[in-house]
């Protein structure tokens, strides 16, 4: 125990799976992209394509113990950002694209989420991911020490 409430450096993937049976590699190597039972496979650029798939792994350092259940007590929250003029102040900024998403009471110290990058519907405005340059902004809290960790992540989507 003990220790600065922390988040690994977060790694965004253009593939998830798990968890899985980590293959044997034979000859004392290990398997490429295998992050404990997790197959990740890093994007190297941060460029996704409209379909593909946007993931990300990351683990959490020294939450406290909730004393009623003996685990950690977790809210994370992530939140959209596209960079888009704002006419107001004739600027470019990052914007909200999505309601920030909150995933409270979790107990797990290692957070894995992948989901596909809808292609956008013609004549539907908000109906899938645009291309442009995007943020994902991420805050995890410690519901017990009321400790926060945040991290932003630029990535871009592509045709």
């Amino acid at each position: 125990t003990g220790g600065v409430f922390q988040v690994s450096t977060v790694t965004l993937a253009t593939d998830l799976k798990g968890p899985v049976t980590v293959p044997d590699a034979g000859e004392g190597k290990r398997a490429p992209f295998y992050l404990g039972s997790f197959r990740v496979v890093p994007s190297m650029d941060g460029v996704f394509h409209q379909g593909a798939n946007l993931a990300w792994y990351y683990q959490i350092y020294n939450a406290a113990p909730d004393p009623a259940t003996g685990k950690p007590n977790l809210t994370l929250e992530y939140e959209f950002l596209l960079k888009q003029l704002d006419k107001a102040k004739n600027e470019w900024r990052f914007l909200s694209v999505t309601k920030p998403q909150i995933v409270p009471n979790r107990s797990s110290q290692v957070e894995a989420f992948s989901f596909q990058l809808v292609k956008p519907v013609e004549g539907k405005p908000g109906s899938g991911w645009v291309t442009g340059e995007y943020q994902l902004s991420m805050k995890v809290t410690d519901e017990v020490s009321k400790s926060t960790v945040t991290q932003v992540l630029p990535f871009s989507v592509v045709p």
